[in-house]
């Protein structure tokens, strides 16, 4: 698989940052906050998970939730995580809090 994009790259922390602070994502929350349509959502979930993401899909609620030794790819804590979520609206007007 490529590298992914500045835009791949940046929906993927998203992804991480949604984990380590919230402990579940599911497409539909990227999806809205990037508009980006459901395909992508997928393929960038497939993505982080190629990449180490240590998930799992809960059918029963349809979203991914982190697995017990989670650990996140970007963030060496929550705060950090907290801290990069509240700079995508600095940075890209994008309201995830």
């Amino acid at each position: 698989m490529p590298d992914p994009t500045a835009a791949q790259l940046v929906r993927m922390k998203y992804i991480d940052a949604i984990m380590i602070t919230r402990g579940a994502i599911n497409r539909d929350q990227i999806q809205k906050t990037f508009s980006v349509n459901s395909p992508t959502a997928s393929r960038d979930m497939g993505r982080y998970l190629d990449a180490g993401g240590k998930i799992d899909y809960t059918p029963q609620r349809r979203q991914y939730e982190r697995r017990y030794h989670f650990s996140s790819l970007y963030f060496k804590t929550p705060e950090e995580a907290e801290e990069w979520l509240k700079s995508l609206y600095t940075v890209y007007g994008i309201f995830t809090i």
